[in-house]
């Protein structure tokens, strides 16, 4: 089954297509204007050594590999902020664990239409995948005939 890329990953690849060009070019203006800024050497030129003490005239003297390095600072920390951001939405809008203690309780009592509404209520991805189970569970107490076993393999498929 050959599944089409939705919104959400074009939104993610234009994002980095976007954020690392950027940050590049935001490494390179770091380093030429703000490290290499006349200011930070003796007689004004960053040709000549820098001024006693000055750590931007030091770092701009490292060459080349500076901006390559600042850049992929700067991706590590995007990057890790977006992953941060991504991770926090997926547990959904409640607590996880009183989420599940909900779903238990729901279940134990035989109720699937309120655990389906408890998931919508809770939106992100654990609630996604137990609505997963859930959809193909109702599906299949409809059907009679299949060994308990078998529907228990269809739902883990599923999910």
């Amino acid at each position: 089954m050959k599944t089409h890329p939705t919104l959400s990953d074009n939104l993610k690849s234009a994002f980095a297509a976007v954020v690392i060009p950027v940050e590049i070019l935001l490494a390179i203006a770091i380093y030429v204007f703000l490290l290499g800024n006349p200011e930070n050497f003796q007689g004004n030129d960053p040709a000549n050594h820098p001024l006693p003490g000055n750590y931007l005239g030091i770092v701009y003297k490292g060459g080349y590999i500076v901006p390559v390095l600042i850049s992929l600072l700067l991706m590590v920390l995007t990057f890790g902020i977006e992953r941060i951001l991504t991770i926090s939405r997926a547990k959904g809008k409640g607590n996880v664990k009183s989420f599940v203690r909900k779903i238990k309780t729901h279940l134990s009592r035989n109720n699937v239409t309120e655990a389906l509404a408890e998931c919508d209520q809770q939106k992100g991805s654990v609630a996604n995948v137990v609505k997963a189970g859930l959809t193909k569970y109702g599906e299949l107490a409809k059907i009679d005939g299949i060994e308990s076993e078998k529907k228990v393999i269809m739902i883990q498929k599923d999910i």
